[in-house]
């Protein structure tokens, strides 16, 4: 149902969550699903249809990185590899993905065109592409999601790579390499100074940048509520960088129209008050409460204590999370005084801040970097033409003496 609607995507799930718990059981709860598709896909008409499932294509098969920056992190430390992957300087390897993604694509079009105008396709090839018409065909049903493309990158690397294989044979098959070097040179030097600028330009932008040190909400899946409890919920957990947000997966007690406000504080391993923020229903925001403060960089090891003002009102219902991550983060739920939890505290502890995406020294060590591995991979590329040219006049020659 969260496909026929809206943006076709998790966005629209809280709404049809809401209409699936309103119903007691299983089989109530698909046939409304169901109804509530059809009626959807009829108010939405044919042009409707047509641009809701456009949309859906692109959100799904376009993104490359794939929100590579939530993902990857669950409370580990942060190395070299992953700042420039996921951290500080990750634009410009999100840009690549990107680009990459984009390369894909047009091998994959091209290696269409060829075969459709060829008529001709191999067994191996052909169940790949169908594979992947049938993974587009079923997510425009489905909910539109940028990593359910994922499964499917292998065959589209094939493909591209076919596509790609065939242009370049065609092309070297119809023209002379050798006659267009200056033409494939001026080129070349138009596109170190497109990269550079690009380069410069990434320099100087000063982007948001959100770095996870603890992720449980990006994979949320199975979660138990914490309903009622009399006094407080204390959690610790251990990071090693410096963070300013924390966020909390939160809902309101439907039984209750007053509901209490909470004080949540951060204390460091001695247990000693860092920040306390007072938070109320009107804090929550897609089931999400997001408790922000000045940038906490005191010791490795914290404690969160969620404190409820008033027992007499309602609450804000807080969640554990059953993750299914390799692992969970480390820590230990107290409620109540009862230590007795397998799970965690379903939270994300984040560290958010707006800087410029790098120095000027490292723009130009990376612009010099990229020209001189650009220009040996360029000259190398002559003399693998300039050798298979000679073996050719060679072989040439042989024939004819």
């Amino acid at each position: 149902s969260m496909g026929s609607h809206g943006s076709g995507d998790l966005l629209t799930q809280q709404e049809d969550r809401k209409i699936a718990d309103s119903f007691p059981s299983y089989k109530e709860k698909k046939h409304a699903l169901k109804e509530r598709t059809i009626v959807n896909y009829k108010k939405l008409g044919l042009i409707g249809t047509v641009n809701l499932w456009s949309d859906k294509i692109v959100k799904t098969w376009s993104d490359g990185y794939s929100s590579i920056d939530a993902r990857m992190n669950h409370g580990s430390s942060e190395s070299i590899l992953y700042e420039l992957i996921s951290g500080n300087h990750r634009i410009l390897f999100e840009i690549y993905c990107q680009s990459y993604r984009l390369l894909i694509s047009v091998g994959i079009i091209i290696f269409c065109i060829y075969s459709l105008k060829n008529k001709v396709i191999n067994n191996l090839d052909f169940i790949f592409l169908l594979s992947i018409f049938g993974g587009i065909v079923f997510y425009m049903i489905w909910e539109a999601k940028n990593i359910y493309s994922a499964p499917f990158l292998l065959l589209m690397f094939v493909i591209a790579e076919e596509g790609f294989s065939k242009f370049i044979y065609l092309n070297q098959t119809t023209y002379k390499f050798k006659k267009n070097n200056y033409f494939v040179l001026i080129n070349y030097s138009l596109l170190i100074i497109l990269v550079s600028m690009m380069i410069i330009c990434i320099s100087n932008l000063k982007t948001k940048n959100v770095y996870y040190r603890i992720n449980t909400n990006i994979n949320e899946k199975v979660n138990a509520s914490i309903n009622g409890f009399e006094d407080f919920i204390l959690q610790d957990f251990y990071v090693k960088k410096s963070f300013n947000n924390i966020r909390l997966m939160a809902s309101v007690d439907k039984t209750n129209d007053n509901i209490s406000s909470y004080d949540i504080t951060v204390f460091d391993s001695f247990y000693n008050e860092l920040r306390k923020v007072t938070v109320d229903a009107n804090d929550i925001h897609n089931n999400m409460i997001s408790v922000k403060f000045d940038k906490i960089n005191s010791d490795n090891h914290y404690y969160i204590k969620i404190q409820k003002n008033n027992l007499e009102l309602g609450n804000i219902v807080f969640y554990t999370k059953n993750t299914y991550f390799l692992d969970s983060y480390k820590g230990n739920l107290i409620i109540d005084g009862n230590g007795n939890y397998t799970n965690d505290l379903n939270m994300d502890v984040i560290q958010t801040s707006h800087k410029e995406y790098f120095s000027f020294k490292y723009m130009c060590i990376l612009i010099a970097l990229y020209i001189i591995f650009s220009t040996l991979s360029f000259y190398m590329g002559l003399l693998y033409d300039n050798c298979c040219n000679l073996i050719c006049s060679d072989k040439l020659v042989i024939k004819e003496e």
